[in-house]
C-alpha cells in the first residue's frame, strides 16, 4: 500500500463522481471536511502519533503459521516492531521557514523494542500475554521471540462445537521495555592542560556509581607541534627593562614568551694606570656574580718598561643580577710600584627567553623578535617541540549512571609533573531512571480452539464473512514478496520474506459474530473510502437483504420480492448460515427504527433522511458495520400497524435468569439464529480502519452486538454522522423499562430485573462490548440527526443508550473533533455500569460555530425519553416549539407537548466508572468541559 505524499489525513474523502466529458462545464462541489480537532491551525497542527521509543507492532506471527493464534501453549510467537516511522511535525511552520526542525513536513520516531531485554540491572522488559508472563527467547529491537504460556484465561465466548469450536484461551499481547537511563553520560572532557607526550596518554575516569557503566575514552595528541623552547644567540645591549618576545611564521599561532634580562661586562676603563716594577704577571679581578651567576674575567695589557696597565681584554663579560654594581681591582705592584685602578662598563642583555605558550600548528620554526627595552641586537631562534601536548578525548563509551561529572585523569607526560595533561568532563546531567515504556495497541492471542481462516491481499474479507462459521477467526494476512518484490507465501517476517501492509478497499458488514483479527493495525487495512462509484449501492443491497426487505425498502414478501428483476439474489452468492424465517430476518432492527414505507415523517432521524432504500440511512458506510441477531419475534416485526414498534410477547435472545434462562437458545442444535451474538465469540482486532466517510465511521455495532471484542485497531481519519471513530448503539430508542410495570414495558423489555420498585432497567441493546487498547485518533462527528434535543455525538467514540456493562479501557484517543457534545467519547443516554479508565484522551475539540459545545474529552448526558407531540399528532416524529402558554402571546400550537410537561430524561444510568484516565489538551469551544463534562446525569429521579 502507497499512500500519497500530499494526502493530508485531517480531512475526509468525498463520495462525489466527476464526470469527465469532452467541453463539459462541471460545478465542482467537494464537500470535504476535518476529520481532525483544530484542523487548519496553522502548520503544526496536533500531533497524535504515539511518542517516541513506544513498543509498537507491524506484526504477530506464530510457529502456527501467519498472525497471532497458536494451538496450544508452548508454542512461539514472533513479534516484530514497527520500527522508525515518519510523522507529522507539529513544529512545522510551512513551507517557508528555513531553520530545523521548522521547515520539516515530517519528523522521525522509532518504535522498536529497545537493543536489549534489560539493561545492566534495572528493571527488565517483558511480554505478557492475558496478563501472564512469557518466557522471552530472543529479544532485539526490532524482533522479540517468546514461548506462549499456560494459564492464558480463557476466552469470554467459546465457539460452539457445533462449528468445530473447541476450548480457547484469549489474551492481550502487552510488551514493557526494559527500564532505561537517562542522563548521567558524559559527553566530553575540556582539555585546561596539554602536558608534553611522545604518545598518547591513557584516559581513566572516575567510576560510575552501582548499577552504572563506567564511561571511556581515548586521548588525542595535537597533530603539528608547539614551540618547545628558544635559544639566544645574541644576548644584545643596551637594555634598560626586558624587551617584548614575538613568534610569527612557521604556520602556526599561539607561542608567546618573555624575556630574562642579565647584566655583563663590555669593558674597563682604566682610571689609573699604576707602576709595576719587575716582571711579575698583573691580574684583573671582578666582583662575583654570586649564585647562578657567573663572574667576569679579563687579562691585563701592560705597556713596555716601565710598566704600566694600559687596558684589560674581557674573556667573559660574566652573567650578572639586572642592576648589579661590578667593580674590577687590580693586583698589588712590587715594591716601589704604584696599584692601578679602573672602573668596569657594564650593559644588561637577553639571557633566554622562558616559553609562556608553545601555540600550535607549527611546522617549522617561527621566528623570533625583541622589540623595545631601550636596547638593540638581541637575536634568538625557536626550537619545536619533539612531544606533543594532548588536544581533545574522543568518548567512546559514554557511561551511565553519573550524578555528577566524573574525574580525569591522564598517565604521566615525558617528564611527569607539569608535563602531564589535565582536564574536566561535562555529562548531560544526572542520571535518572526511567520505567519502560507500554505498548498501546497490540493484537489479541488466541490459543487452542478450532484453527483460523486466512484472508489473502487479494482476496475479500467480506466473502471470507460470508462463507464463515459462527464464531470463526479470520486472519488478515500482509503482503508478503521475495528480496525481488515477486509475491510469496508468508512466513515469519525476513531478509527474504518482506511483508508489507495489505490494504482492503471495503465496506464490511459483519453479519454474523466472527472474529476478524489483523496481524497488526499497521499491517492489515480496511481502507473504508466509497470509491469506485456503485460501491455502496452493493452495500444497501445486502444490508436490505439481511434485515428482510426488498431492494425497494420494505419488507420482502412474496408480493414484494427482493428483486423483481432477479438480477440480484438474497443471499448472496457464498453465503453460509443465512436463515431467516418470514418473521425473524437474519439481523434485527432495534425498536422504532423505521424503514422505507411506513409514515414518512416516522422516527425520522432515520426514514426521513433517507434518500436510497437503505435502513441506518444517516449512518450507512462504515469501515466495519455489525449487525446481530437480537430478538424473537412471534409474528410480522416489520407491523406496519405498531409504528415502528416490536410486536407484543417478542422476546431477546439472552440468558434472562429471572424470566428467560436459556432466552439466547445457545444450547440449540442446529442453532436456530447464527447471527446472535450471546452464543458464538466476536471480535474486530489488530486492524487499521481508516477512510471512511458516509455516516457510519469507522465501525458502527447497530444492535444487539453483545460480549464484541473491539480491540487494538487503529481507527484514524474516519468521519461520521454520530461518531467519527466506533459507534456503539444510535440515538432512538423506546420509552423506559420499568422494574414492575409488566406488560406496561414495551417490547422486549430488558434483560434484567431489580428488587427496587419502579427503578428503571436497562435497554440491553449491545450488551459486554470490550473496547480495549485502540487508536482512536483523527476522527470526526459531522453532526448528528439522531438526537432532536441536541447534536450531539462524540467524534471519537460515542456509547449509546443500551450499552449496558461497556468496558472501555486502554485507549489513545486523540485529536477527534466533534460539532456537538463530546470531542473524544461520549456516554450519551442511558446504559448500566459503563466504565472508562485508562485511557489517554488528549487533544480532542468540540466546537460549532452556532450553538454551545460542551465536553471537548468526554461528554457525559442523558437523553431525551421521548420527542413531544407537535400539533397534536402522537404518530410522527418531528420537532417543535413547546406550547408555552404564559408567554404574552402564547407561544406554540395548543395541541403541541406544553412546556410544562417536558421533563427530563432517565439520565446517563447507573454505576459508571471514569477512572485514572489521562485527559489533557482537550477544548469544548464556546461551551462547558474543556476537559469532561456532566449534563442530564441524574435525570428524572431529581
Amino acid at each position: 500500500m502507497i499512500t500519497d505524499p500530499l494526502f493530508n489525513p485531517e480531512y475526509s474523502q468525498f463520495c462525489y463522481e466527476i464526470p469527465f466529458m469532452p467541453g463539459q462545464t462541471q460545478y465542482m462541489d467537494t464537500p470535504v471536511t476535518p476529520t481532525s480537532a483544530f484542523a487548519g491551525a496553522g502548520y503544526n497542527n496536533v500531533d497524535c502519533a504515539y511518542p517516541d521509543a513506544t513498543p509498537a507492532i507491524s506484526e504477530v506471527d506464530s510457529s502456527n503459521g501467519i498472525g497471532p493464534w497458536v494451538s496450544a501453549s508452548g508454542a512461539t510467537l514472533t513479534i516484530t516492531s514497527l520500527g522508525d516511522q515518519m510523522v507529522p511535525n507539529y513544529a512545522y511552520t510551512g513551507p517557508s521557514a528555513t531553520v530545523a526542525p521548522y521547515n520539516a513536513k515530517t519528523v522521525k520516531r522509532h518504535y522498536g523494542f529497545g537493543a536489549t531485554q534489560q539493561n545492566g540491572t534495572l528493571a527488565a522488559g517483558r511480554v505478557t500475554i492475558g496478563g501472564v508472563n512469557a518466557t522471552v527467547s530472543s529479544w532485539s529491537d526490532t524482533q522479540i521471540v517468546v514461548t506462549v504460556p499456560s494459564g492464558v484465561p480463557p476466552c469470554p465466548v467459546q465457539q460452539q462445537a457445533q462449528y468445530g469450536g473447541s476450548a480457547a484461551q484469549c489474551g492481550e499481547l502487552v510488551i514493557t521495555t526494559g527500564a532505561v537511563r537517562t542522563g548521567g553520560n558524559v559527553t566530553g572532557v575540556t582539555i585546561t592542560r596539554g602536558g608534553s607526550y611522545n604518545t598518547a596518554p591513557t584516559v581513566t575516569f572516575g567510576a560510575a556509581p552501582a548499577g552504572g557503566t563506567t564511561a571511556t575514552g581515548t586521548a588525542n595528541l595535537a597533530t603539528v607541534a608547539g614551540v618547545a623552547s628558544v635559544t639566544v644567540t645574541n644576548g644584545g645591549a643596551g637594555f634598560t627593562s626586558a624587551p617584548a618576545v614575538s613568534f610569527t611564521g612557521g604556520g602556526g599561532t599561539g607561542a608567546a614568551g618573555t624575556a630574562v634580562m642579565r647584566r655583563h661586562v663590555t669593558a674597563v676603563t682604566i682610571t689609573n694606570s699604576g707602576t709595576y716594577p719587575g716582571t711579575g704577571p698583573v691580574t684583573a679581578t671582578f666582583t662575583g656574580a654570586g649564585g647562578g651567576g657567573t663572574t667576569a674575567t679579563g687579562t691585563v695589557t701592560l705597556s713596555a718598561a716601565p710598566r704600566h696597565v694600559t687596558g684589560v681584554t674581557i674573556t667573559n663579560p660574566g652573567n650578572y643580577a639586572p642592576g648589579a654594581a661590578i667593580a674590577v681591582t687590580f693586583s698589588v705592584p712590587a715594591a716601589g710600584g704604584t696599584r692601578a685602578t679602573g672602573a668596569t662598563v657594564s650593559t644588561e642583555f637577553v639571557s633566554s627567553v622562558t616559553v609562556t605558550a608553545a601555540g600550535t600548528g607549527y611546522t617549522t620554526a617561527p621566528t623570533v623578535g625583541f622589540t623595545g627595552g631601550g636596547g638593540s641586537g638581541a637575536a634568538a631562534t625557536a626550537v619545536l617541540a619533539s612531544t606533543r601536548g594532548v588536544a581533545s578525548v574522543t568518548i567512546t563509551n559514554a557511561g551511565s549512571g553519573y550524578l555528577a561529572a566524573p574525574s580525569v585523569t591522564f598517565s604521566a607526560g615525558v617528564t611527569g609533573g607539569t608535563s602531564t595533561a589535565l582536564g574536566t568532563a561535562t555529562t548531560n546531567g544526572a542520571s535518572v531512571v526511567v520505567s519502560g515504556k507500554q505498548s498501546i495497541d497490540s493484537v489479541t492471542v488466541t490459543v487452542g480452539g478450532k484453527g483460523p481462516t486466512h484472508v489473502a491481499p487479494s482476496a475479500s474479507i467480506q466473502a471470507a464473512i460470508d462463507a464463515a462459521d459462527p464464531g470463526d477467526l479470520i486472519i488478515v494476512d500482509p503482503t508478503c514478496n521475495t528480496t525481488a518484490g515477486v509475491a510469496a507465501a508468508c512466513t515469519i517476517p525476513s531478509a527474504s520474506n518482506i511483508h508489507s501492509p495489505a490494504a482492503h478497499n471495503e465496506l464490511l458488514i459483519m453479519w454474523k459474530p466472527v472474529r476478524l483479527q489483523g496481524v497488526g493495525a499497521a499491517s492489515s487495512i480496511i481502507n473504508a473510502n466509497t470509491h469506485p462509484a456503485g460501491k455502496l449501492d452493493v452495500w444497501r443491497q445486502r444490508i436490505n437483504c439481511l434485515f428482510g426487505l426488498a431492494l425497494n425498502g420494505q419488507p420482502s414478501t412474496a408480493a414484494n420480492p427482493y428483486d423483481p428483476t432477479t438480477a440480484v439474489s438474497c443471499p448472496g452468492t457464498g453465503w453460509t448460515h443465512f436463515t431467516p424465517t418470514p418473521i425473524n430476518p437474519q439481523v434485527d432492527r432495534l425498536p422504532l427504527e423505521a424503514v422505507v414505507g411506513w409514515d414518512a415523517e416516522l422516527n425520522g432521524n432515520l426514514a426521513e433522511q433517507l434518500q436510497e432504500p437503505s435502513l441506518m440511512g444517516a449512518l450507512e458506510g462504515a469501515g466495519i458495520t455489525v449487525l446481530a441477531k437480537g430478538v424473537n419475534f412471534p409474528s410480522n416485526p416489520y407491523d406496519p400497524t405498531l409504528l415502528a414498534a416490536f410486536p407484543a410477547g417478542t422476546t431477546l435472545l439472552q440468558n434472562i435468569p429471572e424470566t428467560a434462562p436459556n432466552g439466547a437458545q445457545c444450547t440449540a442444535v442446529p442453532n436456530p439464529f447464527p447471527s446472535n451474538y450471546s452464543c458464538n465469540p466476536s471480535s474486530i482486532d489488530g486492524l487499521g480502519i481508516t477512510d471512511s466517510s458516509q455516516g457510519g465511521g469507522g465501525i458502527f455495532v447497530h444492535g444487539w452486538g453483545h460480549n464484541l471484542q473491539i480491540g487494538n485497531n487503529r481507527i484514524v481519519s474516519n468521519a461520521g454522522t454520530l461518531s467519527g471513530g466506533i459507534n456503539v448503539g444510535q440515538g432512538e430508542y423506546p420509552g423506559a423499562y420499568i422494574q414492575g410495570a409488566g406488560i406496561l414495558n414495551t417490547a422486549p423489555g430488558s434483560c434484567e430485573a431489580s428488587p427496587v420498585p419502579n427503578a428503571v432497567l436497562p435497554y440491553c441493546e449491545n450488551v459486554n462490548v470490550n473496547v480495549h487498547n485502540n487508536d482512536i485518533s483523527l476522527n470526526s462527528s459531522n453532526g448528528d440527526e439522531l438526537f432532536s434535543a441536541t447534536p450531539a455525538g462524540a467524534g471519537g467514540v460515542s456509547f449509546c443508550t443500551g450499552s449496558d456493562y461497556y468496558l472501555f479501557n486502554y485507549n489513545w484517543v486523540c485529536g477527534n473533533l466533534s460539532t456537538g457534545d463530546g470531542g473524544g467519547v461520549g456516554h450519551l443516554g442511558f446504559s448500566y455500569n459503563g466504565d472508562i479508565e485508562h485511557n489517554t484522551i488528549i487533544f480532542n475539540q468540540s466546537t460549532n460555530p452556532t450553538i454551545p459545545a460542551n465536553g471537548g474529552g468526554i461528554v457525559v448526558m442523558g437523553t431525551p425519553d421521548a420527542d413531544i407531540v407537535c400539533n397534536g399528532n402522537a404518530a410522527i416524529d418531528q420537532d417543535c416549539v413547546p406550547y408555552n402558554p404564559s408567554t404574552n402571546p402564547p407561544t406554540g400550537d395548543p395541541r403541541t407537548t406544553a412546556i410544562s410537561a417536558v421533563g427530563p430524561s432517565d439520565g446517563a444510568g447507573p454505576g459508571l466508572v471514569i477512572n485514572a484516565n489521562l485527559i489533557m489538551g482537550n477544548s469544548a469551544e464556546a461551551g462547558s468541559g474543556g476537559g469532561i463534562a456532566f449534563q442530564a446525569v441524574n435525570g428524572s429521579d431529581m
